[in-house]
């Protein structure tokens, strides 16, 4: 009888070596000679490997067998007496000694101790989920998660870096491993190899690494259907690393069992040695108290009692180990939406996945899968902090929500080759970094945050300033979006259009078709940002499109090929008029883009790559490690441009020297604020010289005051763009009519409009003294009844706005005034001797509101509109308004005709007041024939468009409306006076030892804090606004907000209303839940005050400053004699703690004696 044999397996090298499997036979004599292993554990491991030699030398499924049989011999390598004691769940940081001795590796600190590939049979069957669950379980025994993701998805990887950091761990970054993106096996080992080796910020070296791979799509789709390429098996491959695949098991028992077994065999190189079953149903799973003290004898009860749990580890048996089963829990589900996964910010299941990783996981038997990696090449490299090289670019990076897809790589490559890189955010941030060369907007979700993005009017500003003086920009997908003139998206009202950057002259919209696939990119032509003729990888995913005036690149063309049909079709589709209109920016495709891997033509080659100069912006997403040389060659590129020129430049285009602050010695906010409000006479507005930022804004725009309050008094026309130069506006031109750049008021064109360039203020009152009003103007519309002047028509100033009016009269132009608007109320005898050129279509009668035109009052006289109605009517009859398509203010086209003024000034309103698509200015005015119905450009006149959001633009306002209107100097003069009383304001309120918290309401009901330029108003007063920041909009706030923020002081300030009409509303305060314990009711800090100190941004602003600092510190301030606050402020008399019924609130107002 022969011989009985026994195939002992040896197992080669470790994690990071060559793995050779030797099958050696061993004679019972030979046996018996060896030292049996002496802990029980080891015991088990040997008995299990017995039974796996015997299984292979009767079973034909060898290499399966043989994997799991590897797993168990990498558990026993070593010493064959070491205990494998799983750590305690509450044992959260056990210590470095303890985890280094874990493994085959980990016994050298810092080194890689392991490496998993998580995958699945196909996308949604939970393999973000359970990453995440495996990197938390990694991160409670110790070690370090370094998250890698398969393929090109950007936010899957956002979710395992929330989770590798989970405990107060450094946040390492996701890296993504795509064999075919990356361009090889050596790029994507490589890759892997960095992101190992990096020490990052709060880790000491020493701690031991597993690395978390989450893969793509199911196990081994790709690029295709013929090859492995791009697919999760083939990085697992390459990198030697044990597959867990994640069964969704949610309608599924036995069958389980089968599609483990194919997934194994499919690739006999392929190792799947375990398994993770998913959406297992567990009874009672809802009634588990998560964080409470029964949690894990709940989850044991509920897992142990399973039959689902049951029937899927009997069919599985030992093919595979099991390393948990994971129940179908409502709570742990990642929310989805367009692109993918929702960011890790907007879920709210981190609690149950930790409580599932703490109960259902065990850290061990992970690590065993882990520690069977066989990593190729070195792994005793020490981990140290990257070292750069010496900046040679400064380049900002737009990171927030809203463009978060970036890959890492990228990034890690600029600074490599000299890139120091500086974050900022398009949506919070007031401005960009200082000292930028370049700018950097990948994608995101721009159409989630684009009311958002559109009301930092400041950022958007200042972007378009950075690329037309000079400033590299390159941007990818949703940074495409945020560059181009308008973005349409989904809105509470159903799509609308959100003004964006307006460096590219085309808009873009979402659409419900998915545009996706990898792509290779060949640039063609000089760029001035990449290499010419370069071949780079990269990929596309998105739900948008361009929509253009002008054919693009060919698109659609006959002779010119597109991506195939269908919805691959529309990978870069535009929609297209044809059209011989210029754009405002002249630009190129310098994209050769083929589509890689999908049927259809695959040597089709489309043209995309907007190409404007310095400014690069595509729908691809490009990965800088397949082309070595793109990095390099971008940051080169960068370093060439002047950062001190470039940040001059820009801050002659926006007008002002806000860029500067930075340098200012004073860091307090209020001289930084004097600083910036200060800047308005250092530019002489009368310079042809350059153009700046065409706001892109259309009838849509928001308002310079309230966006929802009583809009008709915010301001009285719907808004326009009305030139290229940005919140300082010399001519008109209507973005929404026409794409042409428009050019500033040239010299001609002054000449022939009366407007002479010459010396400052070379038009003076000695000029024009012998010119007076002759006659009274009509109050009716239409020109019923027309009134002339006899002043020269060039010098006539016509004013559609009450802020516009307030400043003309201000630099003493109100003889050359000669209409303005029926909301016009300041000075009070302004009406008189003034035709009213414009009427709201909105009238007050008896507390309600009614339509129609209506006969203003006799001139002369004062308004009288009757009791404000609530805020909520008036929203209620706009929405009205704009159903039916109707404009709530009426132009007086006759009158503009004849008399032609030569100068016409208006502001911005708010979307309330501005049906889509409307220009109610442009088309009255091109009725009139002052504006050229084909250039739409002025004739024979200057029109201004004024946007305030912060103080400065007030000052600026009031030198461009001097300079247009030749009094430049007197213009200096009186914002050099504004300027001295508010550094007097400044200089008292500075020895302050505290600043009282202040929150204003512009609206009661529903609540709406103030803003634009009062949070500044309230910090050069010596107060503090908790809750809004200089320059952004005025927004409803939740009262729970203020009442967190326990303000000191409450101003009372509705848009629109008087004092006494504001007071009939305060009752809605008392109401709320907690007013009687905020410390400004408390105090009798509340302050009734008339709108206009605050809604109109005109000179009166600086009175309103001088009141607030009274209020604020009323012992150092003193209030000169010009207020009339007895009229204009009532005060809560109530204190220490009085209360009353909220009906009787209003009896306990007073007017304030400020004396």
């Amino acid at each position: 009888m022969d011989e009985e044999v026994r195939c002992d397996l040896v197992l080669e090298g470790g994690v990071g070596d060559d793995v050779k499997v030797r099958l050696t036979p061993v004679t019972e004599a030979s046996a018996s000679s060896a030292s049996a292993p002496s802990s029980p554990e080891a015991r088990a491991l040997l008995r299990l490997v017995e039974e796996k030699a015997e299984l292979l030398r009767e079973n034909d499924f060898l290499v399966a067998e043989l994997a799991e049989a590897k797993v168990a011999l990498a558990e026993l390598k070593g010493s064959s007496d070491r205990s494998y004691a799983s750590p305690r769940a509450e044992d959260t940081s056990p210590k470095v000694e303890e985890r280094a001795g874990a493994g085959a590796h980990a016994s050298t600190s810092g080194k890689l101790a392991g490496c998993l590939v998580v995958s699945g049979a196909s996308s949604g069957v939970g393999k973000t989920t359970v990453a995440s669950c495996i990197s938390l379980a990694l991160r409670r025994a110790g070690y370090l998660i370094q998250p890698f993701k398969v393929g090109p998805d950007f936010l899957d990887g956002k979710h395992l870096e929330t989770f590798a950091c989970a405990g107060g761990a450094a946040s390492r970054p996701c890296v993504n491993l795509d064999g075919w993106l990356l361009g090889g096996r050596e790029e994507c080992i490589e890759a892997f190899h960095c992101a190992i080796r990096t020490k990052y910020e709060g880790e000491t070296g020493d701690e031991p690494i597993v690395a978390v791979i989450e893969g793509c799509m199911g196990l081994y789709d790709g690029r295709d259907g013929s090859s492995e390429l791009g697919s999760t098996a083939e990085i697992a491959k390459w990198l030697g690393a044990p597959v867990v695949l994640v069964l969704d098991c949610s309608a599924m028992s036995r069958s389980a069992a089968a599609q483990l077994r194919g997934f194994q065999l499919f690739d006999k190189d392929l190792n799947v040695p375990a398994t993770v079953l998913n959406k297992v149903f567990m009874s009672g799973i809802d009634s588990i108290e998560v964080g409470s003290a029964s949690e894990g004898e709940d989850f044991g009860a509920l897992y142990m009692g399973s039959p689902h749990v049951q029937w899927l580890e009997q069919a599985i048996g030992k093919s595979a180990a099991i390393l948990g089963a994971i129940p179908f829990w409502a709570n742990m589900e990642i929310p989805e939406r367009h692109l993918g996964l929702k960011y890790p910010s907007e879920c709210r299941n981190f609690d149950c996945l930790e409580s599932v990783s703490r109960n259902l996981l065990d850290p061990e038997q992970l690590l065993g899968i882990a520690r069977s990696a066989r990593i190729p090449g070195d792994q005793e490299s020490e981990r140290s902090e990257r070292s750069f090289p010496e900046p040679i670019a400064r380049i900002g990076v737009a990171r927030d929500e809203a463009f978060c897809f970036y890959y890492h790589d990228n990034l890690l490559m600029l600074q490599e080759n000299g890139a120091e890189l500086v974050f900022f955010s398009p949506m919070n941030d007031s401005g960009l970094p200082k000292h930028l060369q370049a700018i950097y907007i990948g994608g995101g979700y721009p159409e989630n945050f684009a009311a958002k993005l559109e009301e930092n009017h400041r950022m958007r500003e200042e972007i378009h300033a950075f690329a037309k003086c000079g400033g590299i920009i390159y941007a990818e997908c949703g940074g495409l979006m945020y560059l181009s003139k308008s973005l349409e998206a989904a809105g509470e009202e159903g799509a609308q259009q959100y003004n964006m950057v307006g460096v590219f002259p085309f808009r873009t919209r979402m659409t419900p078709k998915a545009n996706l696939g990898y792509v290779s990119v060949k640039t063609r032509g000089k760029n001035g940002l990449f290499p010419t003729e370069a071949v780079i990888r990269g990929q596309f995913f998105h739900f948008s499109e361009i929509v253009e005036e002008r054919v693009i690149g060919g698109f659609h063309h006959s002779k010119k090929p597109s991506f195939g049909s269908g919805s691959l079709n529309q990978a870069f589709s535009l929609a297209m008029q044809d059209s011989d209109a210029l754009s405002p920016c002249s630009y190129k495709e310098i994209y050769e883009v083929k589509l890689e891997g999908l049927s259809g033509d695959l040597q089709k080659v489309a043209k995309e790559g907007y190409n404007a100069k310095n400014v690069l912006a595509s729908f691809v997403h490009l990965h800088f490690r397949s082309n070595p040389n793109l990095a390099s060659h971008f940051a080169g590129v960068c370093s060439l441009v002047d950062a001190d020129d470039l940040s001059n430049a820009i801050v002659r285009k926006l007008g002002d020297m806000h860029l500067k602050a930075e340098s200012e010695v004073y860091m307090n906010p209020i001289y930084n604020n004097l600083k910036s409000a200060s800047s308005g006479g250092s530019k002489n507005s009368s310079s042809d010289e350059g153009h700046s930022l065409p706001s892109g804004d259309d009838a849509t725009q928001k308002s310079n005051g309230v966006s929802h309050q009583r809009c008709i008094s915010c301001s009285n026309l719907p808004n326009q763009d009305f030139s290229d130069a940005g919140n300082v506006s010399k001519a008109l031109s209507f973005n929404d009519a026409v794409p042409g750049k428009t050019k500033s008021i040239s010299s001609e064109r002054r000449r022939k409009s009366g407007l002479y360039k010459g010396k400052k203020g070379s038009i003076s009152y000695a000029d024009i003294e012998e010119f007076t009003l002759k006659s009274s103007m009509s109050h009716r519309p239409g020109g019923s009844d027309v009134s002339f002047i006899t002043i020269p028509s060039e010098l006539a100033i016509c004013s559609l706005s009450p802020q516009a009016t307030e400043m003309v009269c201000a630099l003493g132009l109100e003889e050359r005034l000669v209409a303005v608007t029926d909301l016009c109320d300041y000075p009070i005898s302004i009406h008189q001797g003034r035709h009213v050129v414009s009427q709201s279509r909105l009238k007050f009668h008896n507390n309600s509101m009614v339509f129609g035109e209506g006969d203003h009052s006799q001139h002369g006289g004062s308004r009288s509109l009757g009791a404000s109605p609530s805020a909520k009517q008036v929203d209620s009859k706009l929405s009205e308004m704009r159903g039916r398509k109707e404009i709530p203010f009426r132009l007086d086209v006759t009158w503009l005709s004849i008399t032609r003024p030569g100068v016409v000034i208006t502001q911005g309103t708010c979307k309330s007041c501005s049906p889509d698509s409307t220009s109610v200015v442009a088309e009255a005015l091109t009725q009139a024939g002052l504006i050229d119905k084909s250039t739409k450009q002025p004739v024979g006149c200057s029109v201004l468009d004024l946007k305030a959001y912060i103080l400065s633009d007030v000052f600026q306002h009031l030198i461009e409306i001097g300079t247009t209107c030749g009094v430049y100097d007197t213009a200096v003069q009186l914002v050099t006076s504004l300027r001295h009383r508010l550094r007097q304001v400044a200089n008292v309120v500075s020895r302050a030892e505290h600043k009282p918290r202040v929150i204003s309401f512009e609206g009661l009901s529903p609540l709406v804090l103030g803003g634009h330029w009062l949070p500044e108003m309230k910090s050069l007063a010596g107060g503090f606004d908790p809750l809004q920041e200089p320059g952004a909009l005025a927004h409803r706030v939740n009262w729970q907000r203020v009442r967190a923020c326990a303000p000191e002081i409450l101003i009372l300030t509705p848009c629109s209303s008087s004092p006494l009409e504001t007071l009939s509303e305060v009752n809605i305060l008392a109401s709320m839940p907690g007013w009687w314990s905020i410390p400004a009711v408390y105090k009798g800090e509340v302050y009734i005050i008339d709108h206009a100190y605050f809604s109109r941004p005109g000179p009166r602003l600086v009175d309103g400053i001088e009141l607030l600092a009274h209020i604020f510190h009323p012992n150092l301030v003193k209030l000169p004699s010009r207020q009339e606050a007895s009229r204009d402020i009532l005060k809560f008399t109530l204190k220490n703690g009085q209360r009353c019924n909220p009906k009787q609130l209003a009896t306990h107002f007073q007017p304030y004696n400020l004396h």
